[in-house]
């Protein structure tokens, strides 16, 4: 809910808050297990286990980045890792702030890493237009081909 104001010579929208949304909710410790982490897309899941030191009787699912994860190098987690995190409820559900491994050292993470882009076929090579102007066979004997500097070469 919102409403545009004129201010000087710009328009401006204003919004308008309940008491509720202006509060900003505390962010709550947590600790629990990672339930999946997708090492390529760097997000995953951890079952929470314990709220604030009380164990939880149905573990809720916790939204993780990789970016909030506490360890040198590659970050991610392992299935099954136990971590504490403090978290926060988001628009989207519950979010992870900060995630470390127990006792608040880094998070151990996943010996999984993402693949990397696929080397090019020997096929794919692609060959600089400009061979032929090094005096050089034109790629493609037996065609007429034109060089980036506009000389046109026929075999």
């Amino acid at each position: 809910i919102g409403e545009i104001a004129y201010l000087g010579t710009f328009y401006t929208c204003i919004s308008i808050h309940t008491q509720e949304e202006r509060i900003l909710p505390q962010p709550v410790s947590g600790a629990g297990h990672c339930k999946w982490f997708n090492v390529r897309m760097g997000f995953g899941f951890i079952s929470m286990t314990s709220s604030e030191g009380s164990p939880l009787d149905l573990p809720p699912d916790v939204f993780v980045h990789q970016s909030k994860l506490v360890m040198d190098g590659f970050r991610s987690l392992k299935e099954g890792e136990q971590v504490e995190f403090t978290f926060k409820k988001s628009s989207k559900g519950l979010e992870c702030l900060r995630v470390t491994g127990p006792g608040g050292g880094p998070c151990a993470g996943s010996e999984r890493r993402p693949k990397g882009k696929a080397t090019p076929q020997k096929n794919q090579i692609l060959y600089p237009f400009f061979l032929h102007c090094m005096r050089l066979n034109p790629p493609h004997p037996m065609m007429s081909h034109f060089c980036i500097c506009g000389e046109r070469w026929q075999s």
